[in-house]
This record gives structure tokens, sequence and C-alpha cells, in this order.
């Protein structure tokens, strides 16, 4: 069983990644849930409060994170298609399928103006990280729960 890297306690274990995910982290370090809290910077009372929170909302297929690329939030925080996100989406999986890269897609995107959802240019970092957020099963399985 393992424990925390920072204080010993053996109780409720995470395993935090040092460099994150989205940014190709794969070593993890173990932590405890109040430890693994302070290195985000949050209170135990506010993650049980979101947690419970999230639960209530997934129950009711309601939105309570970011909003994936190529996604919307409609009434009642329902996720909707958002069509101009998505035809960039399409376009980057379209070039990812022929092997392109990342700083190849970089240039194709923004030479045809395209823009992510904060308005700004692509770069090779954010392209990836719409790539690693959403994979091409997922996108087709939404597609099937939401647009039929």
């Amino acid at each position: 069983m393992s424990s925390c890297f920072d204080c010993g306690s053996s109780s409720k274990i995470h395993h935090h990644h040092v460099v994150p995910k989205r940014r190709g982290g794969t070593k993890t370090v173990p932590l405890c849930e109040p430890c693994h809290m302070k290195v985000h910077g949050k209170t135990m009372n506010m993650t049980s409060m979101s947690h419970e929170k999230i639960r209530e909302l997934h129950k009711e297929g309601k939105v309570y994170a970011r909003v994936p690329y190529g996604f919307k939030v409609g009434k009642n925080k329902v996720l909707l298609e958002n069509k101009k996100e998505r035809k960039v989406l399409e376009t980057i999986w379209a070039l990812r399928d022929k092997s392109v890269s990342y700083s190849k897609i970089e240039k194709i995107l923004n030479g045809l103006g395209y823009k992510r959802k904060d308005g700004k240019k692509w770069t090779r970092e954010s392209i990836f990280s719409v790539v690693s957020s959403q994979s091409k099963p997922s996108i087709t399985y939404l597609r099937k729960k939401i647009w039929k």
C-alpha cells in the first residue's frame, strides 16, 4: 500500500501527476487527499462540495467543467454541438490521420483563420491538448448520444 510522499499518511491516497497528463506526463507520486488538495490550492471543504455538485450535475446530464472543444453549453447546462469548432476538430483529426505534425497543423489552422475557444491563434501545444482530451471513440459516442 502506498503512503503519501509528503506527510507519510496511508489514508485516501491519490496519484498526482508531476507533469500534467495533458502535457505528456506519465510519472505520479502518491499523495493523501489533503496534500493533493494543497498542491492544487484547494481545501477539503471545497473539494467535498465540488465532488457532490459534480455527481449531482452528472446525474442530470449537465456540464460542470471546462467545455470540450467542439461543444457549447445550451440551456440547463447541456452540451450542444458548436458547428464552427466541430469543423476545426474534424480538420485536426483528418490531418492527424495523415500523420501531419502538430507544427504543420498549427500553420494550416492559423492560415485558414481558425481560432481556439479563447479566440487566440493555435499553437502546437493547444492542438495536442485538444487531441489528447478527445479521443475519436468519445467523439463518435457523443455524436450518437447528443446529435441523434
